[in-house]
């Protein structure tokens, strides 16, 4: 995110990590380009969405995420929000609809951690190999969500 000071990475949400995942950020010296919003109740998601340029989507190779159907990955396309994923369970039969970067995981769909390098680089630094479906998205300071 250093390569894109004005970019700001809206975390919306909570769970068993967030604190890691606060603690990181700081180390990182990224707390101003990274908010943590912590819980929200499901009738603030759609405030939060409406703030997003692009929605990153993640599913880890998990039995649970074989079979999932994702209420997020619904919520951003009802709002019109481009989303960028990996290939995993779910996400795979969606893709003529997401961004899935090719050859960007390995054999077993990669980490949270491949999946957000890959994503940035998509989108912020090869942004001509982004499809038809990302026209449009800027590196202005405008958040993108994860949740």
């Amino acid at each position: 995110m250093t390569s894109v000071p004005d970019s700001l990475l809206l975390v919306v949400g909570g769970g068993p990590l967030l604190v890691h995942y606060q603690r990181r950020s700081k180390s990182l010296g990224l707390e101003r380009q990274v908010v943590f919003t912590g819980e929200v109740s499901h009738s603030e998601v759609p405030s939060y969405v409406g703030l997003s340029e692009v929605a990153l989507l993640f599913f880890s190779e998990r039995l649970v995420n074989a079979y999932r159907c994702s209420l997020k990955l619904r919520e951003y396309f009802a709002a019109g929000i481009p989303v960028v994923c990996n290939d995993f369970g779910e996400l795979k039969q969606y893709a003529h609809f997401t961004y899935i970067p090719k050859n960007h995981f390995s054999r077993n769909h990669g980490t949270i951690h491949t999946a957000s390098k890959t994503m940035w680089r998509f989108i912020f630094e090869e942004p001509s190999r982004l499809s038809v479906k990302m026209m449009g998205i800027s590196a202005k300071r405008k958040p993108f969500l994860h949740a």
